[in-house]
């Protein structure tokens, strides 16, 4: 019979999930402690813990395996993490499109950089940024290239400063620069044939390194197998 209970339609069911509920999610999932990703959060920690766990009762599954320290995700929590900052994302998206059609930049912005480009670029980058968008911050962190892929990966920074192509990221070139070793005219570095055909790829890997703020390893990297190393 029309409006009878057994051809009403099913209701779908209701989920209470909070953009909160997610950044907590990708918190823990980041720091690896209750008590850090709370303080990330700006929260108390059975705040935190509590969300998390009507997330769970929501998702029928535990996210985060409480009796090892560190906190590690769970199958169900790595996927779900996963899926958290990508809503996060997505969400701070809908924010900027919001701002922009007011002409406005808001927030902060996350960005990472390498040692050896921070003292001469963050001061060309910082202050005409502060005076052009006076609403907005920039939380700068200094590091290597390979932990600046991963933390752009993982969505703990907007944007990177790096000195090297890299694949999987959309790079944007600011400018160019030459890389130039100075030796002794007798030292063994100081061989023509390190920039010969073997040795162009000996002088990448030097440049490479570099650029990772360790002068140590691009030292390792210039000198061909057998030649002394500077120190």
């Amino acid at each position: 019979m029309p409006g009878s209970a057994e051809n009403a339609s099913p209701t779908p069911p209701h989920s209470t999930m909070t953009l909160p509920q997610l950044r907590y999610v990708a918190a823990v999932d980041r720091c690896r402690h209750f008590g850090k990703a709370a303080r990330a959060c700006h929260v108390t920690q059975p705040t935190l813990s509590a969300q998390l766990r009507k997330l769970e009762d929501e998702l029928g599954g535990r996210l985060f395996d409480r009796s090892r320290q560190p906190v590690v995700p769970t199958a169900l929590g790595e996927r779900v993490a996963d899926r958290a900052r990508a809503v996060l994302r997505e969400s701070r998206r809908l924010r900027d499109v919001a701002q922009e059609a007011e002409g406005r930049v808001e927030g902060e912005l996350r960005l990472g950089i390498i040692p050896t480009l921070a003292p001469y670029l963050l001061p060309l980058v910082s202050s005409p940024f502060a005076e052009d968008h006076p609403e907005a911050t920039v939380a700068v962190q200094e590091m290597t290239t390979a932990n600046m892929l991963d933390a752009l990966d993982a969505d703990r920074l907007d944007a990177g400063l790096i000195a090297t192509d890299e694949d999987g990221v959309a790079l944007r070139p600011l400018f160019e620069e030459s890389f130039v070793g100075y030796v002794g005219a007798e030292h063994p570095l100081a061989d023509p044939r390190l920039f010969g055909a073997p040795g162009a790829l000996r002088e990448r890997r030097a440049r490479d390194a570099a650029h990772d703020g360790r002068p140590h390893r691009w030292a390792d990297a210039a000198a061909a197998p057998g030649d002394p190393v500077p120190r």
